[in-house]
């Protein structure tokens, strides 16, 4: 399944230039915002999911050039997410479990752990103020839903999280 959709957050960190133009940091950021998609199974049931939360703890390290006016990095963290999963039957299905359990509506909300990789670059506008783009790639591994559906039993599914973003960052240091 393919989601769609948009984060916005808040950012907090601590760079340090640790020796000549190296610079090393630590940050955290929590964004809310809505990514969902879903998938029809071909027999009217048809799964759907959200995230609605993000965050996540970790550090960086780059490179400062250009007398400290452009900054280019790397960046690992542990991240978080919380996650929705829906199973959906519409009224009137003719086959499948559909027919079976009528018109239904299930979810099951849950937080999935994992890491991040990224990149981006930062450029000084101002003493104290920079605008940023940052490229990341989270993977949250696999997660068990289970539905307890009527007239049916439980019906369990896996479902596996990647994420890939843009971001465009406005920084202001202190």
């Amino acid at each position: 399944m393919r989601g769609k959709g948009g984060f916005g957050g808040l950012q907090v960190g601590y760079d340090h230039q640790v020796w000549g133009p190296v610079v090393l940091g630590v940050m955290a950021d929590v964004s809310f915002g809505n990514i969902s998609g879903s998938k029809p199974d071909g027999n009217f049931l048809s799964w759907h999911g959200k995230t609605d939360l993000m965050g996540m703890v970790g550090g960086r390290g780059g490179v400062s050039l250009f007398e400290n006016r452009f900054f280019i990095y790397a960046l690992t963290s542990f991240a978080l997410s919380r996650n929705e999963a829906q199973m959906r039957c519409p009224a009137g299905a003719r086959f499948g479990v559909c027919a079976i359990t009528g018109a239904l509506g299930i979810s099951n909300k849950k937080t999935s752990t994992g890491y991040v990789l990224g990149g981006g670059g930062e450029v000084r506008l101002l003493r104290n103020v920079s605008f940023g783009v940052e490229y990341r790639y989270a993977d949250f591994g696999k997660t068990e839903y289970s539905f307890n559906v009527p007239r049916v039993g439980t019906l369990t599914g896996k479902s596996s999280q990647e994420l890939l973003s843009v971001m465009g960052k406005l920084n202001f240091r202190f």
